[in-house]
């Protein structure tokens, strides 16, 4: 009996300590869903640092899943961006310790932010960002960051001063991967390219141009990458290049435009089949009626590709809401080169295409 004594005792004690556990997750649990409860009814009221506050103190919640921890912390920068404070908000701080233990979420939440290319939102980002960003000074995500913001500011000064860091820059995104991938890896070419248009590798420009990379970007910012390239001496540019050019000149309304590309396919790629694809898009365009044509311009306006990241209160959608870039288009092969499996064709009338897209935005 008296060694069963301790033995009991032992027990009991931890079934309390069990059962004031389960009553501290679920006070933790409710306390987490008042806050985002909390955060949504403040961003309904066009609140935003208020907002912002309570999804930073729902985020160190550490019993959630950290896709939902990662949600949580996208929506208090949000908010923060949309607040416009400045960088000594105690609000600020708090978003900037929740970053330390995950910074891959503000690479998530700038590429969404830049994508989308609203200036003002970019110049509060730049105004928040070194109170932010106190962790990995190295990241070249963050140098290509502050060359996007520069070429939406018009910048052009800085801009050419971080084109030149990231040349003597050896590309480092962190332990967490070993090389720039999907938008970073295009932004930074479109980076260098603004500030040195004439070191452009061969098969950059056409990259830049191509579905793939222009797909999770806005019309605005993709039409503006669109012009850059546009902008170039055309024998920076390949066949396909060329040819992915053309087609985003006709969904804009260049015509003229189209057509003298096409004449400069004729005199150095005649043989390319790149040229053939080029003459069967203008073909097409021709057997457009305006209205037709007009209607093309207006789809390729406004259409986005996004994906959403899953809302933890499906019934409570805010504008915005973890909205991330899309990068599968449903193709297959390799973009760069041109081994894609559709043609993507220019549709008349109000027909719709089979194939998958593979053009800037879904109109291409």
């Amino acid at each position: 009996m008296k060694k069963s004594l301790p033995v009991l005792i032992f027990f009991t004690l931890t079934i309390i300590s069990l059962a004031r556990t389960s009553t501290l997750q679920a006070s933790d649990a409710a306390s987490t869903r008042d806050l985002t409860e909390s955060a949504l009814r403040a961003e309904q009221a066009k609140k935003p640092l208020e907002a912002a506050a309570a999804y930073a103190k729902a985020f160190s919640d550490k019993t959630l899943t950290s896709e939902y921890r990662d949600q949580l912390l996208q929506q208090c920068l949000k908010n923060l961006i949309a607040s416009g404070i400045g960088p000594d908000n105690p609000t600020v701080k708090l978003a900037a310790d929740a970053l330390k233990s995950s910074p891959e979420t503000w690479y998530k939440f700038t590429e969404s932010l830049l994508s989308r290319g609203n200036s003002a939102s970019l110049q509060n980002l730049s105004k928040l960002s070194d109170a932010l960003h106190t962790f990995n000074p190295n990241d070249t995500r963050d140098l290509i960051t502050r060359g996007l913001i520069s070429d939406a500011t018009q910048n052009k000064l800085s801009l050419t001063e971080i084109a030149k860091k990231l040349d003597s820059t050896s590309v480092d995104i962190g332990s967490s991967a070993t090389r720039l991938k999907g938008f970073w890896s295009d932004s930074l070419v479109y980076v260098k390219t603004l500030a040195a248009p004439q070191a452009i590798k061969p098969g950059e420009g056409t990259r830049l141009l191509s579905p793939a990379a222009l797909a999770g970007l806005s019309p605005a910012v993709a039409r503006k990458r669109i012009q850059t390239m546009g902008s170039l001496p055309r024998n920076l540019l390949e066949a396909q290049g060329l040819y992915y050019l053309i087609r985003a000149f006709l969904l804009d309304g260049r015509y003229n435009e189209a057509l003298d590309v096409m004449r400069f396919m004729q005199s150095h790629y005649a043989d390319s089949s790149w040229l053939s694809k080029a003459r069967a898009e203008i073909a097409q365009y021709n057997l457009l009626n305006a209205a037709a044509k007009a209607k093309l311009i207006e789809n390729a306006s406004h259409t986005r590709r996004i994906q959403t990241g899953q809302n933890p209160h499906p019934g409570n959608n805010v504008d915005g809401v973890f909205v991330r870039p899309a990068t599968n288009l449903g193709t297959s092969g390799n973009e760069a080169t041109g081994r894609v499996a559709s043609s993507g064709r220019i549709v008349s009338g109000n027909a719709e295409s089979s194939a998958p897209a593979d053009s800037f935005q879904d109109g291409y």
